[in-house]
């Protein structure tokens, strides 16, 4: 449950980030871990599955470009 525990804490403070899910309720349920989430939308899976298992390079490039944090790097 500690890391759970911090995990949940974790991502309360970052949920004013677009893209972050909130968060609301963890803990334990019998002996399970448990973490109730926002859904923002289907799974990748349900995307693939909807596309016939099959994706596209450009798709794939826009996951990717989803997936991949952008980073601003400053000569200043």
């Amino acid at each position: 449950m500690k890391h759970l525990s911090g995990e949940g804490n974790i991502v309360r403070v970052i949920t004013v980030v677009a893209g972050i899910p909130a968060i609301y309720w963890f803990g334990m349920e019998g002996d399970y871990n448990v973490m109730v989430m926002e859904l923002l939308g289907p799974s990748l899976e349900d995307l693939f599955n909807h596309c016939g298992r099959k994706l596209g390079l450009k798709s794939a490039l826009m996951i990717a470009d989803q997936m991949v944090p952008s980073r601003r790097i400053s000569l200043a």
